[in-house]
């Protein structure tokens, strides 16, 4: 079990390491960031001043090299229109990216999940039919609509909700709302499609024929086993969760990482928007890991290397 941590670990690492330096060299590929972060009537002294005071007149290798050496030290650079160190600027929004995301995440799968479930249950029925109605409407609809569709209906026709804003807790309800929604869509279509295939497998017919209870064949039997792809799902939406955030916060005027994003790629903040690539890579990679370590504790074949490992 350790080894099979390790090796996923590691594997984290290399592809967090692999994504950073694919962006470091993408962000800095044939481009001239004092012509980017002046304005355009600079002159080319104050241009070559400006490279020079930030590095960026040396190649890409040697700046990669001084990146590496900060950052391993905790020195991601300076951000130069605040004039302070990138991850001061990045850190005051983390917390409120996280805890719109958590908010969210809690969401989906308090909804996506049951309603996988009962969907799987009530096959055929109008219950079905409803409720993968629904998650079709949801799956399809793209998140700034249905933001923006919230926040007519609870802050301008309502008016029980406030539409932007971070100081309270009734500030999260409606970003956090689009973001559950949103995603409670795909886990229930994908909870009840695992549901199914599980439901029609042979061991199932044979635990309802011995006369165990329809709540022991689906709590006992069919939950468990159709776990494992709706972990998968959950890694997954959980990764993208950190990604929508550009689109939520900035329709909600939510101060995270997403709307610091915007605004750091506006004015061509290139030490901030280094170290937001980095913590998005971090965070879908983290989300992956976590996912392949459920796999593990879930069905111990896939540690030994077997069949499901592939």
């Amino acid at each position: 079990m350790i080894a099979y941590f390790l090796r996923r670990g590691l594997r984290a690492l290399i592809t967090l390491w692999a994504a950073v330096t694919f962006f470091f060299i993408l962000l800095r590929l044939d481009v001239d960031i004092g012509v980017l972060a002046l304005d355009l009537t600079a002159s080319q002294e104050a241009i070559d001043a400006f490279n020079t005071r930030w590095g960026y007149d040396q190649s890409i290798l040697e700046q990669y090299r001084i990146w590496i050496a900060g950052a391993l030290q905790g020195d991601f650079g300076y951000s130069f229109r605040d004039a302070r160190p990138a991850i001061e600027w990045v850190t005051e929004r983390l917390p409120k990216t996280l805890q719109l995301s958590l908010a969210g995440f809690a969401l989906m799968i308090l909804i996506g999940v049951p309603a996988g479930l009962i969907a799987a249950i009530k096959r055929g029925t109008a219950t079905d039919r409803t409720i993968m109605g629904l998650a079709a409407a949801g799956y399809s609809l793209p998140s700034f609509v249905l933001g923006l569709t919230l926040m007519y209906v609870f802050a301008v026709f309502l008016q029980v909700l406030p539409s932007t804003g971070s100081t309270t807790w009734a500030h999260l309800v409606l970003p956090a709302a689009t973001y559950g929604l949103t995603g409670a869509a795909g886990i229930a279509r994908f909870t009840r499609a695992a549901m199914l295939e599980v439901l029609g497998r042979h061991y199932i017919t044979a635990a309802r024929a011995a006369g165990a209870s329809p709540r022991e064949v689906i709590l006992g039997d069919a939950a468990p086993n159709a776990a494992i792809p709706v972990v998968t799902m959950l890694g997954f939406s959980a990764g993208q969760l950190i990604g929508h955030a550009v689109i939520v916060e900035t329709v909600f005027a939510w101060p995270g990482l997403g709307q610091g994003l915007i605004f750091a790629v506006a004015n061509r903040d290139l030490a901030v928007v280094q170290i937001m690539v980095m913590i998005f890579a971090a965070f879908m990679i983290a989300a992956n890991f976590l996912v392949d370590m459920l796999y593990g504790l879930l069905d111990p074949r896939i540690r030994t290397g077997g069949a499901k490992h592939g």
